[in-house]
């Protein structure tokens, strides 16, 4: 019986969320699965020569839209700590744009 009737919610109750806030809440569903390509150059620090920094070097990876409205995007701290410039692209377009870091997570590798 327990089984049934847990199926049976579950089955029935969430399919009726989805469509209900799918539908009309598409921006907001949305939102949070943009994806942006992030453009970073980096000058990771020398340990064996301290006061000096290793050559300069390219890397990307991506970025989730957190909050379309606030600029925030979503991505693993390990890609930009060391970034000097970092730089976001949307799919299909050529424009890049600059980014800022504001906070990074190092417990967690996330960075906003």
């Amino acid at each position: 019986e327990n089984g049934s009737s847990q199926s049976q919610v579950a089955g029935s109750t969430p399919s009726k969320r989805l469509r209900l806030s799918g539908w009309e809440n598409a921006p907001d569903v949305l939102e949070g699965m943009s994806v942006v390509k992030v453009f970073c150059r980096e000058l990771k620090p020398n340990y064996s020569m301290p006061w000096t920094t290793k050559r300069q070097q390219s890397s990307t990876s991506t970025a989730f839209v957190l909050n379309l409205k606030a600029r925030l995007l979503l991505t693993n701290r390990h890609c930009v700590a060391h970034a000097s410039c970092v730089e976001v692209r949307r799919r299909g377009d050529d424009q890049k744009f600059e980014a800022e870091i504001v906070a990074r997570g190092t417990d967690c590798d996330l960075a906003l």
